[in-house]
């Protein structure tokens, strides 16, 4: 993607709507969607819009994207990418908002890449099950948060992606391991 680009804004339209608006060569661009689950509002004063020509901008193309705590990306079929900076209070709106709850992780028995993360929130136990890549000798760890937003980031199969380091005593080297996204 190269070329034209463009500053504007994005701001969400209720709680499951978005609108991007650009003004361009005079006219006004607008680019509206909606995203599963529902999110807490903000905006985006800053936003670059990206496209290589006028006609990539015409049309109702297919996207997918990510909101952050602190940024947003959005990129369409059409090779059009929105992407920038959220207005500063989000992150700090959306982290007040979390929830934790303490539980152990650990690879399941006889399993050398598969993983068991379980959390007692209530009176309700939750067990995470995962895979990873490469192999690794199993592990156990009986101090893990978990951070979610509402009981609905509880429910389904989320995709995930980590890391599983070793606490190095008396080093500041830390060898990591990391899985790719599920």
């Amino acid at each position: 993607m190269s070329g034209n680009t463009a500053l504007g804004s994005l701001v969400t339209t209720s709680s499951t709507t978005y609108a991007a608006t650009f003004k361009i060569r005079n006219e006004l661009h607008t680019f509206v969607g909606s995203f599963i689950p529902p999110m807490e509002s903000f905006a985006a004063n800053e936003i670059t819009l990206t496209y290589a020509i006028d006609d990539d901008l015409i049309g109702a193309p297919a996207f997918s994207g990510e909101i952050g705590i602190m940024n947003a990306s959005i990129l369409f079929s059409t090779r059009v990418s929105i992407s920038g900076p959220l207005n500063s209070n989000y992150g700090s709106k959306i982290m007040s908002k979390n929830a934790t709850a303490l539980g152990s992780l650990a690879t399941t028995t006889g399993s050398f890449t598969t993983l068991t993360a379980t959390f007692k929130i209530g009176n309700k136990l939750h067990t995470f099950v995962g895979s990873f890549t490469p192999p690794m000798e199993p592990f156990a760890a009986d101090k893990v948060t978990l951070t979610y937003a509402t009981g609905d980031d509880l429910t389904g199969s989320p995709a995930f992606s980590g890391e599983i380091g070793i606490m190095m005593h008396r080093s500041s080297s830390r060898p990591r391991f990391p899985f790719p996204a599920h």
